[in-house]
């Protein structure tokens, strides 16, 4: 819906399903907003692609500006989309936010590291048709944007709106948290880093709680029975002021991803004033800065997360001058903000008076 701040109107095509919406759902009410729906998620998507083209075809005829992202399961709408805006010489705008395709060196098997390959080569064609491209990272803006032609931006992707970043006073009111302990959220998996944390808990004497589902939790259950006085598994939390709350409480945040993807959970704990312990990936380094909000560790390796996280616990200082960096950072990256931003930059760059008469469709 924030679309629909900078522009005059807005088609959205994507897979939908025909359900009753739960009673916590935004409702999506307004002339501007047309949805046409191209089928549920599933594999038989591939066996509708003919009539997805015909639909984007006619309706990309209709606009002014494509814009598409790289994401999308069985396959990213953007292959269809971007090729037609392509022939169709239309605006072409591609957001990257993330590179799910991509693989951990030795965790992925054959057919994995093919669909990898695949879906790299695919997404760095799109690119280099895109009028404008904004990259998340600038990791990404260098490796999948290195053959664009069009105009490039390193923009941040953040979920984050005012009025849940703390004020700077709010912080230093609470000051050191009476129970020092670090908190780890996200999937319970190997590219979340979850071997790598379990690890340095086994290596050190940190408190910490960890908050997930996935394929490791039984790894995490066992090591919660094993040192039952500094680690506790706990139950998922809604997104949501619970889940704000619940962040207050620790000293830092664990976020010891092996992939190369943004975690947005980084940009949660910054709005409440709590420092992260990450792994020196390109999606981290993006918002974390050594020395000033937070902690920066080889990616994989376990005995100097060990150390990170004794040196949170054992300086709460230091700990909160961390997060009060963090909170600077992110104050300036709320989704609103960032929305202004881009459009901004597309209205600058290619001179279209977006907020006066431009018209989108997103795919």
């Amino acid at each position: 819906m924030l679309h629909l701040a900078s522009i005059e109107a807005l088609t959205l095509v994507c897979p939908a399903r025909d359900l009753r919406p739960p009673a916590d759902w935004l409702a999506c009410c307004d002339d501007r907003l047309t949805i046409l729906n191209v089928g549920p998620l599933s594999r038989g998507m591939v066996l509708r692609i003919p009539r997805i083209a015909a639909l984007l075809w006619r309706v990309i005829g209709q606009h002014e500006i494509v814009h598409t992202g790289l994401a999308g399961w069985p396959f990213p709408l953007g292959w269809i989309a971007a090729p037609i805006a392509r022939i169709r010489r239309r605006f072409l705008v591609i957001v990257v936010e993330s590179s799910f395709w991509r693989v951990v060196p030795g965790t992925a098997g054959v057919a994995a590291r093919v669909k990898a390959r695949v879906f790299e080569a695919a997404n760095r064609l799109c690119v280099t048709w895109a009028a404008a491209t904004f990259f998340t990272t600038d990791a990404y803006a260098a490796e999948l944007g290195k053959g664009a032609r069009g105009y490039k931006s390193v923009s941040p992707a953040t979920w984050i709106d005012d009025a849940t970043i703390l004020s700077r006073e709010t912080i230093l009111a609470r000051q050191k948290r009476p129970d020092a302990r670090l908190l780890f959220v996200g999937r319970l998996s190997s590219a979340k880093g979850i071997d790598v944390l379990l690890s340095a808990i086994a290596q050190s004497d940190v408190v910490v709680d960890i908050l997930g589902e996935g394929d490791r939790r039984a790894d995490c259950q066992a090591i919660a029975e094993q040192f039952p006085e500094r680690v506790r598994l706990l139950e998922s939390i809604p997104y949501g002021p619970g889940f704000f709350e619940t962040l207050d409480r620790y000293t830092a945040l664990v976020v010891p991803t092996l992939s190369d993807e943004q975690p947005r959970i980084i940009a949660d704990a910054f709005a409440r004033g709590v420092p992260v312990i990450a792994s020196a990936t390109t999606g981290n380094c993006g918002f974390v800065t050594r020395d000033h909000s937070g902690w920066l560790v080889p990616t994989g390796d376990s005995k100097s997360l060990a150390a990170a996280m004794t040196s949170a616990l054992a300086d709460p200082d230091c700990a909160l001058r961390f997060g009060l960096n963090g909170r600077d950072r992110i104050a300036t990256h709320t989704h609103s903000a960032m929305h202004e931003r881009r459009a901004e930059e597309i209205d600058r760059e290619f001179r279209i008076g977006l907020r006066q008469r431009a018209v989108l469709v997103a795919a």
